[in-house]
């Protein structure tokens, strides 16, 4: 089976490649991967996935198989670059808040226990909320503790 990313350091083996040929036939190779989250899509630069604060998203670059790469992603499309993840899409669009703008905010409609799970899923530390959303999220988890709690 051929490598479904390969290193950047490999010129011949650039991520996300897949073995195709990219644009105009010239051999160039895909620069960009599709993260496809119930539905929403995100267009992603191969190169952003190195620095990116989601750690389950930074290792899809080392990936080197497609059972490897099934432990990171739900499926994979080869031929589009396009990885999908059966999570909230909701909460995803929060997230990719934080890959563009460097800000995450606690959503009001979802269950703040249920977003704080989606970052655990995702490999982000609660500490990257905004200091007014991580006040909400610990009121909400002492909530949860009381409530529990006190059921017999």
């Amino acid at each position: 089976m051929a490598r479904l990313l390969g290193h950047p350091e490999a010129p011949d083996a650039e991520p996300g490649s897949a073995g195709r040929r990219g644009r105009g036939g010239r051999g160039a190779r895909a620069r960009h991967v599709i993260i496809n989250v119930g539905g929403c899509r995100v267009r992603l630069a191969w190169a952003a996935l190195a620095r990116c604060p989601l750690a389950r998203l930074e290792r899809l670059r080392a990936c080197r198989g497609h059972d490897e790469l099934l432990r990171v992603c739900d499926d994979y499309d080869v031929s589009r670059d396009e990885f999908f993840f059966d999570r909230s899409p909701c909460a995803f669009r929060a997230i990719v808040a934080l890959l563009r703008a460097g800000k995450l905010r606690l959503l009001r409609g979802p269950c703040a226990l249920a977003f704080r799970d989606e970052l655990a899923y995702w490999g982000i530390d609660e500490a990257r909320l905004e200091r007014c959303c991580l006040r909400r999220l610990r009121r909400r988890e002492e909530e949860a503790a009381e409530a529990s709690a006190a059921q017999p």
